[in-house]
């Protein structure tokens, strides 16, 4: 492992092995909650069975004054929500965490429809949707807190819808129907459910500081699937005009749909799922860079002793150093040569001689000293050694050693002679 990098290649291919998990897990999920939203979004615009498409085009055919958030319908209309009645139609609770997402003081009466159903989207059919089935209650439920903020959420099977003073016409609702119930609601429309429960169909809460909030608690009869059964849409019809003042426009509220064009600060959907998948990715991504920007943790590493004590580091040593040298034939010309010069210099030779001459003056002193070692064979031997590796490394060390005792013979005396120093 190289000592620069932290990690093994065990480690790196786990590191990349879980980030491909994560950010497969993250397209997923985002695309299945996407389809999730596309099909479920009960918006004025939906044609699918859980829309209000047909709820929409129903009050536009009674010519009412009917737009949607911002739409120039509303504009044209001479008034804004203000003045009249909004309606917020299945809020998504996925969208709409808190009650300030709703902005329910933007018009003095308001309708919120609770939400009841999810649906995927049908790829095979543009604006279909594929499969269909209640929401838990307790999204129902957290969507009813936001609204009137103590109330409850109920199912009952098939009740009995009780003629109301307010509503003129009452809606045809099958299966489990959701309720509700408050201490501080005014029932507008009941229903009793015998040993079930009974509860409101719809229900108003007046506000110290604004005007009415009304809420329908099932949007059966106002969704495309149901709102051409029985008399839904002449009861869709008598809804609004029950509830409208007759003044301003009517708006559905679409931010609902749409929460992310309300988030005050952007950074915040980083915090927001699945938003917050790429927070995770980018935090990791950021370790990860940290990590190998850091080569070692710690304190530091001592330094390594400038010399290894040992027979096996002078060994290496020594061995590096013939390498560097070159082969043995020029390694030991390289060293018979200062050598003879060394013992010309200490017997005071004549200057300006060649190698040859030295060596030819250099025997002829040894001669006289009774040596039989030869300057004049060394230095040639020096040019002729040849041979295998093995052989051209020990002759190496005989010459050498020869040439170091023919030095020490020639200023000292010969070994028999030498006196101790």
């Amino acid at each position: 492992m190289n000592d620069d990098n932290p990690f093994s290649p065990a480690v790196v291919g786990f590191l990349a092995a879980g980030l491909v998990a994560i950010f497969a897990l993250s397209v997923v999920l985002t695309s299945k909650i996407g389809g999730e939203q596309d099909g479920y979004r009960a918006t004025r615009s939906s044609p699918s069975a859980i829309g209000h498409a047909g709820f929409y085009a129903l009050l536009r055919a009674l010519d009412l004054p009917v737009g949607y958030s911002g739409s120039e319908a509303v504009k044209a209309a001479g008034a804004g929500a203000d003045d009249g009645l909004l309606i917020v139609e299945e809020p998504d609770a996925d969208l709409v965490r808190k009650r300030d997402d709703l902005d329910l003081s933007r018009g003095p009466d308001v309708l919120v429809v609770l939400p009841k159903r999810w649906g995927t989207r049908d790829h095979s059919h543009e604006g279909w949707i594929e499969t269909s089935g209640l929401q838990p209650l307790w999204r129902t439920q957290k969507m009813l807190r936001l609204v009137l903020g103590s109330a409850s959420v109920t199912r009952v099977d098939n009740p009995v819808i009780e003629p109301s003073g307010r509503v003129a016409t009452l809606p045809k609702l099958e299966g489990s129907v959701q309720l509700i119930n408050g201490r501080d609601l005014i029932p507008l429309i009941t229903a009793k459910g015998g040993a079930t429960g009974d509860g409101m169909l719809l229900a108003e809460a007046r506000t110290p500081d604004r005007g009415h909030i009304y809420v329908l608690a099932d949007p059966d009869a106002l969704e495309n699937h149901g709102i051409l059964r029985g008399d839904n849409a002449r009861f869709a019809a008598d809804l609004v005009a029950a509830l409208w003042s007759g003044e301003g426009s009517i708006v559905f509220d679409e931010t609902v749909h749409q929460g992310y064009l309300k988030t005050r600060n952007p950074l915040q959907l980083l915090f927001q799922f699945p938003y917050s998948l790429v927070l995770a990715l980018l935090l990791v991504a950021v370790a990860l860079l940290l990590a190998a920007a850091t080569s070692r943790f710690g304190g530091p590493e001592a330094p390594p002793p400038p010399l290894a004590a040992g027979k096996g580091p002078i060994i290496g040593n020594t061995a590096a150093l013939m390498d560097r040298a070159g082969p043995p034939p020029s390694v030991l010309r390289r060293y018979i040569r200062p050598t003879q010069h060394e013992t010309g210099r200490a017997l005071h030779a004549p200057s300006g001689l060649d190698d040859g001459e030295l060596a030819d003056w250099l025997d002829r002193i040894g001669a006289s000293r009774g040596l039989a070692a030869s300057a004049r064979e060394m230095l040639a031997r020096s040019t002729a050694f040849m041979g295998g590796r093995t052989r051209q490394i020990t002759g190496l060390f005989a010459q050498a050693r020869d040439i170091r005792q023919w030095q020490r013979d020639m200023t000292d005396g010969t070994h028999g002679r030498r006196q101790p120093r």
